[in-house]
């Protein structure tokens, strides 16, 4: 009985949490994935001399970079994906207009955009972006067991991703409010040791949140060395005990 009122605590106050942040939580989702793709953009952009595509993104990019992103027109970016199809422009076009129908909360076509995406480039190297930002734009409708497969794929099939922390700090949340603990707990501490800025330290208070509320969860991650493999230079990640 005990533990079942410290476990509901928990979940409560996980809640409550989340409740409070949701918006800045799920929005810093999408925020970093559009951050990182303006980065990629300007790069990519210096490099990129051939294309017509790369052209007409260079100059929706240009008409909307100065506004408000309240006032970003995503159709700009997306009828670039639609004239200029299986290109490297368009698939970038396609992710820009997503991620700005997001932040200015059109989430139904944000995430149509987003699986459009996922079903037509499934080897991008923007792949993991476009699932993590059809997880937080199911999220963002409520539609939590879909966001929970989204994350998931995100972190099984793209561990290398730059948004893996992203992806892996969303599932733990879902997971926690599940009462699925465990797996929660593993999450959290990755991001923790792999993640920086304000989701480390949050995974981390997530972590020691844990740790107080459920020692017995903490008690099966057996400690592992970080010795790094010559071969890989990885580390072995904490394994659970049966």
């Amino acid at each position: 009985m005990e533990s079942d009122i410290v476990h509901s605590d928990l979940l409560y106050r996980a809640w409550a949490w989340f409740e409070k942040n949701r918006k800045q939580v799920i929005m810093g989702t999408v925020a970093a994935i559009l951050i990182g793709l303006i980065i990629y953009f300007i790069v990519w952009q210096r490099e990129e001399k051939r294309a017509e595509a790369s052209r007409a993104l260079s100059a929706a990019f240009a008409s909307e970079a100065d506004k408000p992103q309240t006032n970003v027109n995503a159709e700009a970016y997306l009828e670039v994906a639609r004239k200029h199809p299986n290109t490297q422009a368009a698939r970038l076009a396609t992710l820009m207009g997503a991620s700005t129908l997001f932040e200015q909360g059109k989430y139904e076509p944000a995430l149509a955009e987003y699986q459009k995406f996922s079903r037509e480039n499934p080897g991008s190297p923007f792949a993991a972006q476009a699932l993590v930002g059809a997880g937080a734009s199911q999220e963002a409708l409520g539609k939590k067991e879909q966001a929970i497969e989204a994350y998931s794929s995100a972190v099984e099939r793209y561990p290398n991703s730059p948004v893996l922390a992203q992806a892996k700090f969303s599932l733990a949340r879902l997971l926690e409010e599940k009462g699925t603990l465990e797996r929660a707990f593993l999450l959290y501490q990755d991001v923790s040791r792999d993640g920086f800025g304000s989701l480390a330290g949050e995974a981390r208070s997530r972590v020691d949140e844990l740790k107080e509320k459920h020692p017995e969860i903490a008690a099966k991650v057996k400690p592992v060395t970080p010795v790094l493999s010559p071969a890989t230079n990885t580390a072995p990640k904490p394994a659970v005990s049966k």
